[in-house]
């Protein structure tokens, strides 16, 4: 009987497999089992729905890196459970050939120990003997194919290993730094609700101070004289002396012939507009803070005003200022608040209210209807409604704007459509401007931020947690005091009561009105228990200026006057109801 050929001995994964003895496979098998261990341990760690949930989570949505990261390590689980189960079916087919190695083992030491009579079929065993060798060494090869694949394996699965730790730190990387993001943002956004709040404080302050210098400020502008005498004497920045002219004895024996009258400033008409912006720049300040003011410039014809109001182009006047500084200051508190400006321009000429910022078609209709002399009746194209402390001017052209150029367009269409009218000169102009503010960080609850007096002024309240503000600032030019009004007169008799009743009108709005308004806020102030009505509705200027005349807005009055003696009488009437205006502001 031939001897079987000894089979060759297999190494796989550090252990030698003897095909000889049947104890050399489990000892293989065992050998692989610590790597099957660490790569179950490996799926473990790397669970993919644990990962897809924590990758899927808000806090992480905005990071594209995260994403690639959570596609790759699916793509390696997936890997790595092919793996798997591939070196489960090399581990079952090497069971089979061992057990048929043993097979062949046991049968072929049976022969060898059979009796006489079996012996004859020594040939055929031997014959199955190298046919089972050679099966045996077929499956020999092919078991170390599989092993060295499974090396290969247990090297990309080291590999995936590695991979997915490096992944898995820099995951907890990014989380710590979203956490540390997070935080920073939770510390910003505290920061801006405090500078709110501060902000808002801020505002409260600025107010109660501005209250404590009045709420009525006068300044006068004056322009000089080559007299050698003047009635009217600057006496210096704060003070003027006023002379009365000697009519005769007794008015020298019944009255003083001197006064003083102290306002805020004095100017010349060589100061600069800027220096006079100035007085009022807080007044422009505190609107955008939320409350209503006024400024007015009156005086005679030539002194000045529009000078002081609008300006050349190389010094520009209060109101292009005002624009400017408003768009300015909305720029610069735009990150804790959202601001929207609206325009408005009007003229007021014979107690009827006219839109400056119509359509050109309707410009030139109501120009022709407005001022053609032989017009008698005049269309009224916007009216006005008193809301209590607040005005409303309905069908008025509101236009909003958020840049300092497109405010500054608009004041000019609005005075270029002014000046091209037949009666400037007696038609007040007039520019008003809104200014609404939204705080961008609302606060947890409605917080009470100072007295309320501060409150009312500023007029803020919390909506839906959020500051909200409103601010108003009425801009006038009013028409000359010593300009009466003149018409072509007719022989109708209705006419010429109508013209001189005009006329009386157009004067008493710019001076007697006010001045009266002025004198019942001075008298109500120094007698609270006995308060007077206050004439606002006795002319549309007054009732226009009534947010800006009550006890917790502002008014800035800017009168400019002439130290010619000539122009005495109508600078002694500015100055008598710039005196009135520093008293209400005094007793206020």
């Amino acid at each position: 009987m031939m001897e079987p050929e000894p089979v060759q001995d297999v190494e796989c994964g550090g252990v030698t497999l003897d095909v000889n003895n049947a104890n050399s496979a489990p000892r293989m098998i065992s050998s692989c089992t610590p790597i099957q261990k660490t790569l179950e341990a490996g799926a473990t760690t790397t669970n993919p729905a644990s990962t897809e949930g924590l990758m899927t989570s808000p806090e992480f949505g905005r990071h594209l890196d995260v994403g690639r990261l959570m596609e790759f390590n699916r793509e390696l689980t997936t890997r790595y459970a092919n793996l798997q189960a591939q070196f489960a079916e090399l581990v079952s087919e090497h069971n089979r050939l061992q057990y048929r190695h043993n097979m062949m083992e046991l049968a072929t030491l049976q022969n060898s120990q059979g009796d006489g009579p079996q012996r004859g079929k020594c040939g055929e065993d031997t014959l199955l003997a190298a046919q089972y060798r050679a099966d045996l060494r077929k499956m020999t090869s092919e078991k170390e194919t599989v092993c060295h694949q499974a090396t290969q394996l247990r090297e990309d699965l080291r590999q995936t290993a590695a991979r997915l730790g490096f992944l898995q730190t820099y995951v907890s990387q990014l989380q710590q730094r979203l956490v540390q993001r997070d935080r920073v943002i939770q510390k910003l956004m505290q920061e801006r609700a405090l500078n709110v709040i501060r902000d808002v404080h801020t505002r409260m302050l600025h107010n109660e101070l501005l209250e404590t210098r009045g709420g009525i400020r006068v300044v006068v502008r004056y322009l000089p004289t080559a007299e050698e005498f003047s009635n009217i004497e600057i006496v210096n920045s704060n003070v003027i002396l006023i002379r009365k002219p000697l009519f005769n004895f007794a008015h020298l024996k019944g009255k003083a012939q001197a006064e003083h009258l102290s306002v805020f400033n004095i100017h010349s008409n060589a100061t600069r507009n800027a220096v006079i912006f100035g007085d009022v720049r807080d007044y422009i300040e505190a609107c955008v803070d939320g409350n209503t003011a006024a400024i007015i410039a009156n005086g005679p014809k030539g002194t000045g005003k529009t000078h002081t109001m609008v300006g050349p182009a190389d010094d520009a006047g209060i109101i292009p200022r005002a624009l400017s500084l408003i768009s300015q200051l909305c720029t610069d508190r735009s990150p804790l608040w959202e601001f929207k400006i609206s325009l408005s321009a009007i003229q007021i000429v014979d107690e009827e209210i006219y839109d400056l910022l119509t359509d050109m078609d309707d410009k030139y209709e109501l120009r022709r209807g407005w001022f053609a002399a032989d017009t008698l009746e005049r269309p009224s194209k916007i009216t006005l409604h008193d809301n209590g402390s607040s005005i409303v001017l309905k069908n008025v052209t509101e236009l909003e704007a958020n840049t300092e150029d497109r405010l500054i367009q608009i004041f000019c269409d609005a005075w270029q459509t002014h000046s091209k009218s037949s009666h400037i000169d007696s038609a007040h102009f007039i520019v008003l401007v809104r200014i609404k503010a939204y705080g961008k960080v609302p606060l947890s609850k409605p917080t009470k931020m100072g007295t309320a007096a501060g409150t009312q002024a500023l007029e803020t309240r919390v909506r839906c947690h959020q500051i909200v503000s409103h601010g108003f600032l009425i801009l006038c030019d009013l028409v000359s005091f010593d300009r009466p009004r003149t018409k072509r007169i007719t022989n109708t008799a209705a006419w010429v009561g109508k013209t001189e009743r005009q006329s009386i009108n157009v004067n008493d709005i710019a001076g007697t009105v006010l001045g009266r308004v002025f004198e019942a806020l001075r008298h109500n102030a120094t007698h609270p228990q006995s308060p007077i009505p206050v004439p606002y509705r006795d002319s549309k200027l007054t009732h226009l200026l009534k947010p800006a005349l009550l006890s917790e807005a502002k008014c800035a009055v800017i009168s400019t006057i002439s130290l010619r003696t000539s122009m005495f009488k109508s600078t002694y009437r500015t100055l008598q109801l710039s005196a009135k205006a520093v008293a209400a502001g005094l007793a206020s």
